[in-house]
């Protein structure tokens, strides 16, 4: 029999949970889930502002991994007997946070690239380096001046 992946071993373990869950409180755990993404967001932000690279790489795997966990307790909520098609206003409010985070930290990351971006093209511009092409002819030394090379 093939082994399953931790991905695919988490995703049934979580849909195995909501099955077992009574009615109302997979709306509860969809609310659980968000905050911990709330809280996460957060310190992504944090780590981004302080360019900690190493931490954020520990920030962002939670990261995905309740963006997952969050998608499939979302996705079970529409599937359960008895619960109303429109989420909770609490459970939107979080979700809308998530979104405004999300959002503010691509911007941050975005306008730090630009940043770094025009920051190397002043050090290093496109005309010069080991595969810059010439769009000028080669200099030429001036006609009539002599430089001298005594000291």
């Amino acid at each position: 029999m093939k082994k399953l992946s931790q991905a695919a071993q988490r995703k049934i373990s979580v849909q195995d949970k909501i099955s077992r869950l009574p009615e109302g409180a997979a709306e509860t755990e969809c609310i659980e889930t968000a905050r911990q993404l709330q809280t996460v967001l957060e310190e992504e932000a944090e780590k981004l502002k302080n360019f900690a690279g190493s931490e954020l790489i520990e920030v962002i795997s939670r990261k995905e991994f309740l963006v997952g966990e969050l998608s499939q307790r979302l996705g079970s909520l529409d599937k359960e007997p008895g619960t109303r098609p429109s989420i909770s206003a609490h459970l939107k409010a979080v979700l809308e946070r998530i979104d405004r985070l999300n959002r503010s930290n691509r911007h941050f990351i975005e306008n730090s690239l630009s940043h770094w971006r025009d920051m190397l093209s002043i050090l290093c511009p496109a005309g010069y380096g080991p595969k810059a092409e010439r769009t000028t002819s080669p200099a030429r030394t001036p006609k009539g001046l002599a430089f001298s090379r005594e000291i």
